[in-house]
């Protein structure tokens, strides 16, 4: 279904690092370097920004509802 595909789409797209893809260096994001940090006001607002981010630059939002919930 296309909520699956976004969802997946979206699950690849946090998963890779920028410059990780060859001869894509724009495909990802620095979610990755957020795992170990305390996850404070800061970092969750952080991880949401690169989440939306990624929706935003990769037209993610034009298929679905956008609405980010970071919790503790």
């Amino acid at each position: 279904t296309g909520v699956n595909s976004v969802t997946q789409a979206l699950m690849n797209l946090v998963q890779i690092n920028y410059f990780e893809k060859p001869f894509h260096p724009e495909i990802g994001s620095n979610i990755r370097r957020l795992l170990f940090e305390p996850m404070d006001p800061v970092t969750s607002t952080t991880l949401a920004n690169e989440i939306e981010n990624l929706i935003q630059n990769f037209e993610l939002s034009s298929t679905t509802r956008t609405e980010i919930d970071i919790r503790r």
